[in-house]
């Protein structure tokens, strides 16, 4: 290996949706439980990116779950996903991105840019790409 090549070393874990899932309620129930023991003890989290649906914002089991990143202190970084599909346009997300960093400005573990990403138009990838980079 010559000096100019670099190793990243680290791991993405994509975990099911904390709030908008179909499944039993026990189910649910022990995600929430293993989601609580990993942040706990997942000393080694360098970020978690939670994905926001550009379209609502924040919705309440998002809230919820910030509120769990800030107790464990985890950097937290957000991300708005599927800006093409927003109703309303241009407008919708200014208005839904203005709203989202006034709610996030309260949390000291969350980072105050929002990434926009629509994967169908591969818009974002690569900033976002980027940012996951400096934190292996």
């Amino acid at each position: 290996m010559n000096k100019q090549t670099q190793v990243y070393r680290g791991f993405i874990v994509d975990s099911p949706g904390y709030g908008y899932t179909y499944a039993p309620v026990k189910v649910k129930n022990q995600f929430k439980k293993l989601m609580a023991g990993y942040l706990s003890h997942g000393v080694r989290i360098s970020m978690v990116m939670v994905l926001i649906n550009a379209n609502t914002g924040l919705k309440g089991s998002d809230k919820v779950f910030l509120d769990q990143l800030a107790f464990y202190n985890k950097p937290t970084q957000i991300v708005f996903s599927k800006v093409d599909k927003v109703i309303g346009g241009r407008t919708q997300l200014a208005t839904n991105l203005e709203r989202t960093s006034r709610e996030i400005m309260k949390y000291k573990n969350v980072y105050p840019e929002i990434y926009l990403l629509s994967s169908k138009h591969m818009f974002g990838i690569e900033q976002l790409r980027a940012r996951i980079l400096t934190h292996f």
